[in-house]
């Protein structure tokens, strides 16, 4: 049964492999991309803020240079990872209306300040909670990850607050981890794939820079792999999105027979 979600979701791949690919690209963007690029050494610019490295190890200029790019790269990855929170909830609802069989245009998912400001509100909440369970020797927080994850649909669905999403997720939830996990774990042979063709361009170049072939085909693979690596987040997004539907529209039917 759990394969029926990943074969449907393949077979909305390709019917909208352009704005699913599209789509779930700007979200790596916004999620890891773009703003760990811009502050790709974290510590190090918590460091020069710090004053750890201090103008005695180098000019003043250079100091002041450096300050400046860690102030500068900082706040603008923060403020880029806080507007990808807004854009997380619309590709989780672009990938469900996908799901339900809608229509799969990419200029659907569309950004405001209200979106993003609910998006960051999740997020806040989600990152506490998990954090606050893996205090509990790790094995609670991954529980809750899985717990948790019907939040987002619930938020889209039943425009809830994220503390009241995040807690009916976990209810519906119940029973439904284990079947999500090995859901997940269908994708893994995929994911290997990716992940190579991402290392192989690393590997190719560290000792290669020189020789030309090495340096294009290290290129066509670093493309290759994003590529592949947007379209299996969007197929995994997207057979995630049925299992979690089928799983919330069961138990509001049971809801509507009781009453």
């Amino acid at each position: 049964m759990i394969n029926r979600y990943k074969q449907n979701a393949f077979i909305i791949i390709k019917q909208n492999i352009i704005p699913v690919m599209l789509v779930s690209t700007v979200l790596c963007l916004f999620t890891d991309g773009f703003g760990t690029a811009l502050a790709p050494d974290f510590k190090g610019n918590l460091r020069i803020l710090a004053y750890t490295i201090t103008p005695a190890d180098t000019s003043p200029e250079v100091f002041s240079a450096l300050k400046t790019w860690a102030i500068v790269t900082t706040t603008v990855a923060v403020i880029w990872r806080i507007i990808g929170n807004g854009y997380y909830l619309e590709a989780i609802d672009y990938h469900t209306r996908l799901a339900k069989g809608q229509e799969g245009k990419a200029s659907k998912v569309r950004l405001g300040r209200t979106r993003i400001l609910e998006g960051l509100y999740y997020q806040l909440n989600y990152l506490l909670r998990i954090i606050g369970y893996s205090l509990l020797l790790i094995i609670p927080g991954i529980q809750k990850m899985f717990g948790y994850a019907m939040a987002p649909y619930i938020i889209n669905r039943e425009h809830l607050s994220a503390p009241e999403a995040l807690s009916k997720s976990d209810l519906l939830m119940a029973g439904h981890k284990m079947d999500l996990f090995n859901l997940l774990m269908k994708f893994w042979k995929a994911a290997i794939v990716c992940a190579f063709l991402q290392m192989v361009p690393v590997l190719l170049m560290i000792k290669n820079l020189r020789n030309p072939a090495i340096v294009i085909i290290s290129l066509v693979c670093s493309i290759l792999a994003s590529i592949l690596s947007s379209l299996l987040a969007g197929w995994i997004s997207i057979a995630r999105s049925a299992f979690l539907l089928d799983i919330y529209d069961n138990h509001k039917g049971q809801s509507n027979h009781q009453s």
